[in-house]
């Protein structure tokens, strides 16, 4: 892993975090925006932080997704290019 991204890996381990995940879930009423599932659910970061780390904190930049939900979205933004290809795991 990249310095960056070891230096960015260590914000989702501290309370900064888990309260800004416990607003936005509040906010979008425990449900993935999406399709409405309220369980698996995750923060999800509208504008990568990869792309702009400055709205990594900005409770307008996120949103509450359910797995399926986020992992569609992930897929749909690397075929668009706003998300790099994750590397190929050797044998597959």
């Amino acid at each position: 892993m990249s310095k960056n991204g070891e230096r960015l890996r260590h914000l989702y381990k501290g309370g900064k975090y888990r309260a800004l995940r416990k607003r936005v879930f509040w906010r979008d009423g425990h449900k993935c925006v999406n399709c409405g599932a309220t369980h698996n659910l995750t923060l999800d970061h509208i504008t990568p932080r990869t792309q702009d780390e400055s709205l990594f904190w900005n409770e307008d930049n996120c949103r509450t997704l359910c797995d399926e939900c986020r992992v569609k979205n992930d897929l749909w933004m690397i075929h668009r290019g706003e998300l790099p290809r994750p590397p190929r795991l050797e044998g597959a």
